[in-house]
């Protein structure tokens, strides 16, 4: 709340003060008068309320000028999240606020932006956006940015190479088969050649899902036995 004193019209030779009080307010609120030292006064921090500013002075008698002034809460935050299948830009549009701070894996980036494209890390991405006002909310989302598997040949008869993207070294991998029942689980070490292979000769004819999990790496691909 900000109030400008206009001394238009008024003797330059005396010295006017002017005093300012106001009254209402939510409940429990109340604030003592104070004598203006400039021509402007301000006051910050006041809950959305109604109130009523009242401006008097002891050199002019009967003197009194009110107004009503109304704060409203400001608008909340809102944000809409969206991302193109395989794409590692996580769009965001932003409303609510003249300036926004997204935390990115505790990284900050400020923009006055309603919309920015968030390069997402490769693995888990927790991400927090604020406005400019703490009551306005925070939305906060977390996306696991996975790098990609490939198994080949698919179909196999005796096994498939699986392929693993990124620079994990330790990854889990697991087979489950097409009624979700897990066939064996393995912890291995990736060679520089990005590729393990997978024995199915000793499984029957059918389809099958490998599981890939690691630091960077949460994937599932379908494997078809001949």
């Amino acid at each position: 709340m900000q109030l400008d004193v206009k001394s238009d019209g008024l003797p330059n030779d005396t010295d006017f003060k002017f005093t300012v009080a106001v009254t209402g307010g939510p409940s429990g609120f109340s604030h003592t008068p104070e004598q203006l030292s400039s021509d402007t006064w301000k006051k910050e921090n006041l809950q959305a309320a109604t109130y009523t500013v009242c401006i008097t002075s002891e050199y002019m008698a009967n003197f009194e000028q009110c107004f009503n002034v109304i704060i409203t809460e400001p608008q909340d935050l809102s944000v809409l999240s969206s991302r193109a299948n395989g794409s590692d830009i996580l769009d965001l549009t932003m409303s609510g606020s003249k300036s926004y701070t997204i935390m990115h894996n505790n990284r900050p980036i400020k923009t006055t932006n309603s919309k920015y494209g968030l390069e997402l890390k490769k693995g888990l991405n927790i991400i927090k956006i604020y406005a400019e006002k703490e009551c306005q909310g925070v939305y906060e989302e977390t996306i696991f940015n996975s790098e990609d598997i490939l198994l080949s040949p698919n179909p196999a008869r005796t096994s498939s190479k699986l392929w693993i993207g990124g620079d994990d070294r330790n990854v889990n991998v697991s087979m489950f088969d097409n009624a979700g029942r897990l066939l064996w689980t393995n912890q291995n070490n990736v060679p520089s050649s990005r590729s393990i292979d997978i024995q199915v000769s000793n499984l029957r004819p059918g389809l099958y899902y490998v599981k890939v999990e690691s630091e960077t790496v949460k994937q599932t691909a379908k494997l078809i036995k001949e």
